[in-house]
């Protein structure tokens, strides 16, 4: 360039405009999805195996009969939607069917549905029956989910005498090892038990 009598840039001069446009742009990031929650509310996916206890969870926390409760095991086959506020914000809870291996052509629709709505929720919470927590809990968690977005709600535990909350957090820190590989301070007793809630 120097023949043409243009300067040339110093890179440390690019690199710190560059770097001053991504902030911004990612403040405007931040700005649209804060005011899309508030405008258009949170989404909140109700996930988990079939008979957890899911669509009983959709139907207190809205106060409604939403959806078919029954003992047997992929009554809910379609995802069902209910409006609740929380601090004046809204959420919108779906109710999803129960994530399993399964040869029937509707509820396999009913799981592909599901997996979606975790995929685009701004929050999952992920219902795991007390009495028969095992790794099938956690199969259908995309791999690398960022956990910050994911609550854990142990149901029924009125079916586990003397229930012991430890035993629980180390087997759910141990399956998510296995299943994720999540970072060793995302796994810690404190970060996960803020996330865990057990109830019947």
């Amino acid at each position: 360039f120097s023949l043409e009598n243009l300067s040339v840039i110093d890179y440390s001069v690019i690199e710190k405009k560059i770097s001053e446009i991504r902030t911004q742009i990612a403040s405007l990031t931040d700005t649209f999805q804060n005011g899309r929650k508030i405008k258009d509310g949170v989404n909140v996916a109700i996930v988990g195996r079939p008979n957890v206890g899911k669509s009983s969870i959709l139907n207190v926390l809205s106060g409604e009969e939403k959806a078919i409760v029954t003992d047997i095991a992929g009554t809910t086959r379609d995802i069902i939607e209910a409006e609740i506020f929380v601090n004046g914000i809204k959420a919108n809870l779906q109710d999803t069917a129960g994530l399993r291996s399964t040869e029937d052509k509707v509820e396999k629709i009913g799981v592909q549905k599901s997996l979606e709505a975790m995929r685009v929720a701004d929050y999952t919470v992920l219902v795991i029956g007390s009495d028969d927590f095992n790794e099938l809990d956690l199969s259908q968690i995309p791999e690398k989910k960022d956990l910050s977005d994911t609550f854990f709600v142990f149901n029924k535990k009125d079916l586990v005498p003397n229930l012991n909350y430890e035993n629980y957090y180390e087997k759910l820190i141990s399956l998510l090892k296995l299943r994720n590989n999540y970072s060793a301070e995302k796994l810690n007793g404190e970060f996960l038990k803020e996330k865990t809630i057990f109830l019947s």
